[in-house]
């Protein structure tokens, strides 16, 4: 399966948080995602993955909508980030991604933001595919340490501290996260659009705002659809 671009579509900027991160945010990316959206929901295989902390179902993506992707999200992220000389772009993750779990059911690290991975040179990379309203993705800083991007030498301090906080303060609620609380601060949302295309760093501090009224598949109706792939630069 194949995803025919549009023209030349257009890149926007968001700057989020004191230590100024750019997150990229391309509308109207494809000339069909509703095809991609059916091929996802009526195509494929849905599971529950196994050693993560995702709150739902996945599916991998096929291969050509994945290289269509890959290739294209390449380009703006050589475009915007420091990308050094003679690295390549590997996938480490391409999945169709769907939101199941109640918020009853979440573990206390389900209820706070996350980062997808500490090393420097992975971005994220997600497309929103489904019609219909639904919750975006919000970015936070960590009140306590002040971090906003998780890296290899802030890992161990701030996985310290998150955990000293629920020690002194009890687990968040059972609730996913989608406003600023006591320990987070939310410095920066994008909202969810059919066939928007969102790129940051994985090592930014990051929830999916979900509604539970909305965005938890039960079913039947329309899901919270998105594609997500993690680029790794090596």
């Amino acid at each position: 399966m194949g995803a025919l671009l549009n023209t030349v579509p257009e890149c926007r900027v968001l700057t989020v948080g004191e230590e100024s991160t750019s997150v990229l945010i391309i509308d109207d990316l494809v000339a069909d995602v509703k095809s991609i959206y059916d091929h996802a929901r009526n195509r494929c295989q849905f599971s529950q993955e196994s050693g993560t902390y995702y709150p739902g179902v996945r599916a991998p993506l096929p291969g050509g909508y994945s290289s269509t992707l890959r290739s294209i999200a390449d380009q703006y992220i050589r475009q915007h980030y420091e990308i050094g000389g003679g690295l390549e772009a590997v996938s480490c993750a391409a999945l169709f991604s769907i939101v199941t779990m109640p918020e009853e059911h979440l573990a206390p690290l389900q209820r706070i933001p996350h980062f997808d991975r500490h090393e420097q040179n992975i971005y994220a990379v997600m497309h929103y595919l489904s019609p219909g309203q639904f919750g975006g993705t919000g970015f936070f800083r960590h009140k306590p340490t002040g971090f906003e991007r998780i890296d290899d030498s802030r890992r161990a301090e701030y996985l310290s501290a998150v955990s000293r906080f629920f020690d002194e303060h009890g687990q968040p609620p059972a609730t996913y996260i989608r406003t600023t609380t006591n320990q987070y601060e939310l410095i920066g949302s994008v909202d969810y659009k059919p066939n928007r295309l969102v790129i940051y760093p994985g090592n930014l501090l990051h929830s999916g705002l979900i509604d539970p009224a909305a965005d938890i598949y039960r079913g039947k109706g329309l899901a919270r659809l998105t594609c997500n792939i993690l680029l790794n630069y090596e």
